[in-house]
């Protein structure tokens, strides 16, 4: 077994606190709950992290999330007892001292190094509790931008910890960022999720002929999507479509019960896979080549960083941003879509397959760019013309 330095038979462990208590939590009575919370906090005060073996991190740090779940459900359930006051100093307790551990267990694994299984990052990998609202409101751009398009599922399930999170700890959250930055920050979640005012989730009608039929974004992309000789009326119906399948995507891994009986399970299956396929439609860059990702990248960068922030200075036209704008939107399909034909070739070169780039977002900021300047004008030439280098 690999330890770091400072080994030492740890007292107890937070897989040992959570699994013990697992029953506990679980109780109607909130005599019991009450107990499970008393005897979570003596466990937490007791805990040193310093001392868990590198083997042990990531199996700590996921028991260290669902001991949190536990107390944070535990808090919905006084809370609909009216009971939540008889525990508040507790719940305090229980959730500062999380956080604390949280922050001791990221610090040993600075210790362990590569030795170490990485956490799955999740808002409460990264905030226990309080997760900044103000950046919720900003996962909206990320999501259209096509930024989480590689790792949806992850996004989903992050999305909704936040809102469950915001939902039972809403008067905490209030105290810490006001009402009205926590309004917004649900309204956006909302948004994202698909749910009603009141929470409840809206399933789509994703039925064969129904008012989002899957069918109809991928036969939209057939017809006005493929025509290499104007690339930007592509791109866009491409970023179009595909943030209606993202949404719809959305819907469907959330409510995947829901889903499941209402289309069947082959229909939802099918329904994901048409999904799927027009959110990772073919740009008309024909035939790629493999690219160095980190000098696209670079070159994209250093466009943006002299973009004006005034739009109107777009149009003095102290540089062709209109040709330049054009351009880099060529430059930034060749370079998504030539990921997607080498992602072997391109993951093989990395240690993490996680760490491949995405170039989505470019495209959306360059059509935007492009809106701002040129507007709708053809592209005509090919594709795999050099930008920036």
């Amino acid at each position: 077994m690999v330890t770091n330095h400072r080994y030492r038979e740890p007292t107890l462990s937070l897989q040992d606190v959570r699994s013990r208590l697992a029953s506990a939590f679980d109780e109607v009575d909130v005599a019991q709950v009450e107990n499970a919370l008393h005897a979570v906090a003596l466990a937490l005060d007791g805990y040193d992290a310093s001392i868990v073996p590198a083997d042990d991190l990531y199996p700590e740090f996921e028991a260290m999330k669902e001991t949190y779940r536990a107390v944070r459900a535990a808090d919905a359930r006084m809370q609909a007892q009216r009971r939540q006051s008889e525990v508040g100093d507790l719940l305090t307790r229980c959730y500062y001292r999380l956080r604390s551990l949280q922050a001791a267990l990221s610090m040993a694994y600075s210790v362990a190094g590569p030795l170490a299984r990485r956490p799955d990052m999740s808002p409460l990998s990264t905030a226990i509790g309080m997760y900044d609202a103000p950046k919720v409101l900003a996962q909206e751009t990320h999501l259209a931008s096509g930024s989480y398009d590689a790792t949806l599922p992850h996004f989903v399930r992050w999305m909704q910890e936040i809102w469950e999170d915001i939902r039972v700890r809403s008067a905490d959250y209030a105290r810490f960022y006001g009402d009205e930055e926590v309004d917004r920050a649900r309204a956006a979640l909302r948004r994202i999720l698909g749910l009603s005012d009141d929470g409840v989730p809206r399933l789509l009608d994703l039925h064969p002929g129904g008012a989002d039929d899957p069918l109809a974004l991928r036969l939209r992309l057939e017809k006005w999507a493929s025509d290499d000789r104007d690339l930007i009326a592509a791109t866009r119906a491409i970023q179009a479509a595909g943030h209606q399948a993202r949404m719809s995507l959305i819907s469907l891994l959330a409510q995947a019960p829901a889903y499941g009986e209402q289309l069947g399970p082959k229909g939802a299956v099918e329904a994901e896979q048409i999904l799927q396929a027009v959110l990772q439609w073919r740009y008309p860059v024909g035939d790629t080549l493999m690219l160095d990702l980190a000098v696209e990248q670079a070159a994209f960068d250093e466009l943006l960083a002299r973009v004006p922030l005034d739009p109107a200075e777009l149009r003095l036209r102290s540089e062709p941003w209109d040709d330049l704008a054009v351009n880099a939107l060529r430059r930034a399909c060749f370079a998504e879509q030539s990921v997607r034909d080498h992602i072997e070739a391109h993951q093989a070169q990395l240690p993490d397959a996680r760490s491949v780039r995405r170039f989505r977002w470019y495209i959306w900021e360059f059509l935007n760019l492009v809106d701002q300047t040129a507007g709708p004008t053809a592209l005509g030439a090919h594709p795999a013309v050099a930008f920036g280098h």
